[in-house]
């Protein structure tokens, strides 16, 4: 078999997929938070950016609550959070994405446009749980 005839088993193909959903929902729903579009999420906000059918997109919350990503918010409907962890995932997943084109460590930052996190690039001190770490 040639590297171009190469397939995955089933099992592993569907382990991949699982990563690849959770490495694109996590790093989505950083990018909401970081822009301050939406702390919580909807399955239907996501849909807007991922190409994951309606049933798929739930289970896959739903393993991502599981794992400690993501936490049940309040609201009408099923809507999601990152956790603490779910930041940290999702900062790093964005990072190794868009590092090269955004020049900075750090895509959470406060909204004061004099405060250090935006003027020098430092950690932000207004922000909880060191989300503007670099």
């Amino acid at each position: 078999m040639t590297h171009d005839e190469e397939r995955f088993e089933p099992h592993e193909e569907a382990l991949f997929s699982a990563i690849y959903w959770r490495d694109e929902i996590l790093q989505l729903m950083y990018w909401l938070k970081g822009e301050g579009l939406l702390e919580d999420v909807a399955p239907d906000d996501l849909r807007r950016f991922l190409g994951a059918a309606p049933e798929r997109l739930s289970e896959l919350l739903t393993q991502l609550v599981q794992d400690g990503y993501l936490e049940a918010a309040q609201g009408d409907g099923p809507r999601y959070r990152l956790s603490t962890m779910g930041i940290a995932e999702g900062r790093r997943r964005f990072e190794d994405e868009f590092a090269a084109i955004l020049g900075r460590d750090s895509h959470i930052v406060c909204g004061d446009p004099e405060c250090a996190c935006r003027t020098s690039g430092e950690t932000c001190t207004r922000l909880p749980d060191g989300q503007g770490a670099p």
